[in-house]
């Protein structure tokens, strides 16, 4: 097994020992070589969510951070499987220790890597708690692609007169921003007054580390979209809200189409049974989550028609 990643949510030491280059220092809002976030580890920009979802969100962070800095050998879908160890700060060790086998089963299924997982107690700095999401009924996932779109528009078709909802996306490119606004206000714009909030999530592990030295960039970054399910689910939780993952049915069993496109080359973020199993672990630590899948019958082209 290779030496763990580390997700910190401590400040960054002055004098960074060499252990530096193998962890991520997430200690709250800002842009800096090694990390950049415009929520810090306790998610204050959200309201008071619930410590079970911001360990999540940690967890999640810390995979894709790990996952996008060990690299696979071989190409397509002849790539290695990785052995990749990360431990995490969190609010309570205890509950994720008791689930610790099927966090690590599942995330094996998610990026077909072997994945170990240990975890610290650490709360991190204190932060101020903003009010989000104010008279929504419900939480959509909204990247700004096409089934994400249908969604927000099914969601905003059925709530249109009677209530609202709340768009969730998560970006680390520039050019992501405007276009998820655009969408969002458009949607609004043909279903005036649905819209009670658009939470706009910047999170990424930088390109550097606190030694100044270049991590490592794998490509495949499978597990980015369990980061964007994890805000989802923090951002539902403030007020108790089901999340609307709107992802056609097709995508989400995903079959290869060629054999090129086996293993970690097709994501698996939205299949059936992942999502019974993040529904499964989260249970386990107290936390019922209810997500439903508005477009899990459906294929692409249906999705477009509606």
């Amino acid at each position: 097994m290779n030496e763990p990643f580390l997700l910190s949510v401590e400040p960054v030491p002055a004098e960074p020992t060499a252990a530096a280059d193998r962890t991520f220092f997430w200690n709250g809002v800002g842009s800096h070589p090694w990390f950049a976030s415009n929520v810090g580890p306790n998610l204050g920009e959200f309201g008071e969510v619930n410590e079970r979802n911001i360990d999540f969100v940690r967890i999640a962070s810390a995979v894709l951070s790990a996952d996008r800095s060990v690299l696979r050998s071989g190409r397509l879908a002849r790539w290695n499987k990785r052995d990749i160890a990360i431990e995490v700060d969190v609010l309570s060790v205890e509950p994720w220790d008791s689930v610790r086998a099927e966090l690590q089963e599942l995330l094996g299924f998610l990026t077909g890597d072997t994945w170990h997982l240990a975890f610290r107690e650490q709360k991190g700095a204190p932060e101020q708690t903003a009010v989000r999401a104010v008279g929504a009924s419900r939480v959509v996932l909204f990247s700004g692609g096409g089934d994400s779109g249908v969604g927000a528009l099914l969601s905003a078709h059925e709530l249109q007169g009677t209530a609202k909802h709340a768009l969730v996306s998560h970006y680390s490119d520039k050019y992501l921003p405007p276009l998820q606004r655009s969408l969002a206000q458009q949607t609004n714009a043909l279903f005036p007054g649905t819209l009670a909030d658009h939470v706009q999530v910047h999170h990424s592990r930088g390109r550097k580390t606190a030694n100044g030295n270049y991590y490592r960039k794998e490509n495949s970054t499978r597990s980015r979209s369990l980061l964007f399910l994890a805000f989802g689910l923090a951002v539902a939780s403030v007020n108790q809200l089901p999340l609307w993952i709107p992802e056609n049915g097709y995508a989400s069993i995903n079959p290869p189409l060629s054999p090129n496109r086996r293993g970690s080359l097709s994501t698996k973020t939205t299949h059936p049974a992942f999502l019974l199993g993040v529904r499964n672990i989260m249970a386990k630590v107290g936390r019922m989550v209810t997500y439903p899948t508005p477009l899990q019958t459906a294929r692409k082209a249906k999705c477009s028609l509606r």
